[in-house]
């Protein structure tokens, strides 16, 4: 219990709403946290099939589109979508993620009618292959060699003239 004598610097500092940031709603103060983290909907996301970040107010639309991207399946030696694929790993596999593969309806020759392993992983990420991130890194790390070269060779330059 507050004592009425807090209750108006209480209700500042706890219930008075604020305005979010990212959105501009108006929401109380301790649900504001909350709110920036999970429920905005200007709030950046990742997705889950290539790793763009993104609003979440745009993740479905690019979901849709990103998961209908088709991967190579190297054990099939077919192409399977990506939200097909933990579905495909799964049923084709016994779970393995190294390959991905060729969907259920190429296998079962069907053309609009998803399967229920299909439609249960639509919205499932593909597990990454886990030397991306590996190559990211060096890609970096180069990127980083590089523009120190190029910026000691501009500072060298600059150094002479600047003593005469």
């Amino acid at each position: 219990m507050i004592p009425k004598s807090r209750a108006t610097k209480h209700h500042q500092d706890n219930h008075a709403p604020v305005s979010c940031s990212q959105c501009g709603e108006s929401i109380e103060r301790e649900l504001l946290v909350i709110h920036e983290r999970d429920k905005c909907l200007h709030r950046i996301v990742t997705c889950g099939y290539c790793e763009f970040p993104l609003p979440a107010v745009d993740l479905d639309k690019h979901l849709n589109i990103c998961g209908n991207r088709t991967e190579y399946c190297n054990p099939c030696g077919k192409y399977v979508r990506l939200c097909e694929k933990l579905a495909h790993d799964l049923q084709f596999h016994e779970g393995n993620s190294d390959g991905g593969g060729d969907s259920s309806r190429e296998q079962h020759g069907e053309s609009n009618h998803s399967s229920p392993a299909a439609d249960l992983s639509r919205r499932v990420p593909r597990e990454r292959p886990r030397d991306t991130s590996q190559r990211r890194w060096l890609v970096t790390l180069a990127i980083t060699g590089i523009a120190i070269i190029i910026g000691s060779f501009v500072l060298q330059r600059r150094n002479p003239s600047q003593q005469q």
